[in-house]
């Protein structure tokens, strides 16, 4: 079964962006069939994989959200072999377009179910806030994760916005909470090693146990249009997104 995972945050400057590109990188080095769906309209998804957003402006995720277009007639493949959805300032329009359709929580997902058989992996970056776009992407997925920065005021975050996606699940009954990750983990910091101790304290089996560090190379890939594992593959980052790919490759098993 295709696994449709939303990586979501209301909180931004966690690497949810970052950790979208080198999860469906990572996945595709282990062949699998990975497209991603860049749903903020800030468009960094799509810029870091080299895509311009305003060359596939009228057919991206906006055309698929206003209904306009089928979601088939704007699926980009890339050079690296991954797939995108790409997205562009306009999708900020688009989340007030579509405030007052019928079932609007459900047209990406009417879109997706065409085309899910079709990939191992649809890997969704959602904005930084609950919104129409974000409540699409969570209706469409069958997974969460959640990247969590190290600082004291994530972990508060944190569980509003488990108990946000908890009230959503009545629209979705498939859609489980699997994966929570600290990022920009500095082990010099006392703080960062009480953050993930109270993380794993308070959900346990939900949070991986692989942690990604604060590394120059992960900060500098999206510059270069370039994953971690092609920008750097010796760097501590590629190695905590190898290692975090490994444990989200081993939960199929378990499916």
């Amino acid at each position: 079964m295709t696994r449709i995972i939303a990586l979501t945050n209301n909180k931004g400057g966690v690497a949810k962006t970052t950790s979208t590109l080198n999860i469906a990188s990572g996945l595709k080095n282990h062949g699998k069939r990975v497209l991603m769906i860049d749903l903020d309209s800030q468009a960094s998804l799509t810029i870091s994989l080299g895509v311009q957003p305003e060359q596939f402006k009228n057919n991206s995720i906006v055309q698929v959200l206003e209904e306009t277009l089928d979601i088939t007639q704007t699926i980009l493949k890339l050079n690296n072999g991954l797939y995108l959805i790409a997205s562009n300032m306009y999708l900020k329009e688009t989340n007030n377009k579509i405030a007052n359709k019928h079932f609007k929580e459900f047209i990406l997902k009417k879109q997706i179910d065409k085309i899910k058989d079709n990939f191992d992996y649809i890997l969704l970056d959602c904005p930084p806030s609950i919104n129409n776009l974000t409540i699409n992407g969570l209706m469409a997925s069958n997974e969460v994760f959640i990247p969590i920065a190290s600082e004291y005021l994530a972990l508060t975050g944190a569980g509003q916005l488990i108990d946000e996606i908890n009230e959503l699940r009545e629209g979705n009954n498939d859609l489980k909470i699997t994966g929570l990750f600290v990022t920009r983990y500095d082990g010099r910091r006392n703080l960062d090693s009480q953050v993930y101790e109270v993380l794993k304290e308070q959900y346990n089996d939900l949070v991986f146990n692989t942690i990604i560090n604060t590394n120059v190379a992960v900060a500098e890939a999206p510059s270069h249009q370039k994953d971690i594992f092609t920008y750097a593959p010796n760097s501590q980052g590629a190695i905590d997104y190898e290692n975090l790919v490994k444990e989200i490759l081993k939960m199929e098993v378990k499916k």
